[in-house]
């Protein structure tokens, strides 16, 4: 039966908490929502199947840092919990669709708790795959384009004050998206591969931030990864990747807003298990290496994990069960 080779796609839904910066309390910074360009890449499922991805994170974002210097912890925390749900459909033998949906939870702990809850973002995007049913030595190539959706609230307060935007379920505005995914198998009988992707998310503004007219727009988003991938067994396979993520500043009207943007490197490693060849089950996590950061100080990812499941059925009514599945 064809098994799942999915781990690459585990990996780069953990790249969505890559380095999410957080300014303190009061400021804005580059992560409005729930970050997702790292939750697009990968192969999707055959001509007139459906694959289904659930996924719970947790990301905290307590690490203070200026420029390239790492500072010491001063006491106060930002955590971030997410749950996305992913439903691809093979359009055909080269197109699928995708629909992905948020919830999330963020809590900041300064002097008092502030906890802002609710649905995130959603998006919609259309792939294709350049290279459909090329079998040895098994590649694909995957460009994708879409757009992000504002589902939950950007304007939540506590006590007549609103939270700042990093604090917001949701961005409050509407995105374009641009995807890449490429990968090669490199030893067949090991499940062996290399893999790379690149992401870009062209921002606009949340109209209903400030009652002065004036537009908050999270900065540009580009998203990068290199990864390898190695069976451990039939089932198993371990992976580790090189994440790369890059914003521009943030903006208040047209005043670029201090403690914004930067560069972040992280190193990602994965472990993905497939119970059957239908469901698949990854867990994967980041570490940040290094960072440049724009402004005198900003809060930025201490750690970050996910846990994820997936599961794939058929949709043609002539298709065997050793069909049911991704390309690879």
């Amino acid at each position: 039966m064809r098994q799942f080779k999915t781990i690459t796609l585990r990996v780069l839904l953990g790249t969505l908490l890559a380095g999410t910066a957080v300014p303190l309390a009061g400021q804005a910074c580059g992560c409005g929502g729930v970050p997702l360009l790292g939750s697009l890449g990968g192969v999707g499922p055959l001509a007139g199947d459906w694959q289904i991805d659930g996924q719970y994170e947790y990301n905290d974002i307590s690490g203070l840092a200026s420029g390239i210097l790492r500072l010491p912890f001063d006491g106060r925390r930002q955590l971030s919990q997410s749950g996305i749900m992913r439903v691809t459909y093979g359009l055909s033998r080269s197109l699928t669709v995708s629909v992905l949906l948020t919830a999330i939870v963020k809590t900041r702990v300064v002097t008092d708790t502030d906890i802002a809850a609710g649905l995130g973002d959603g998006i919609v995007l259309l792939q294709v795959n350049l290279l459909p049913g090329l079998s040895y030595p098994q590649r694909d190539i995957m460009l994708g384009l879409g757009f992000k959706a504002p589902l939950g609230p950007s304007d939540l307060s506590a006590g007549g004050v609103r939270y700042s935007p990093d604090l917001q379920p949701t961005s409050g505005a509407w995105d374009l998206l641009a995807t890449f995914y490429a990968t090669t198998e490199i030893f067949p009988p090991r499940q062996a591969k290399l893999f790379g992707s690149a992401s870009y998310r062209l921002t606009s503004a949340d109209p209903a931030f400030s009652p002065n007219d004036q537009d908050y727009r999270f900065g540009n988003e580009t998203l990068f990864s290199i990864g390898s991938s190695y069976g451990l067994g039939p089932r198993a396979v371990a992976s580790l990747q090189l994440n790369a993520r890059h914003t521009q500043p943030d903006r208040l009207g047209r005043q670029i807003q201090p403690n914004t943007g930067g560069v972040w490197l992280f190193a990602a490693p994965g472990f993905s298990y497939n119970v059957t060849p239908a469901v698949n089950l990854a867990l994967s996590g980041q570490l940040p290496l290094r960072h440049w950061l724009n402004g005198a100080i900003q809060l930025t990812t201490r750690f970050s994990f996910a846990l994820s499941i997936q599961y794939a059925f058929r949709g043609g009514k002539n298709r065997q069960p050793e069909q049911i599945g991704t390309r690879r």
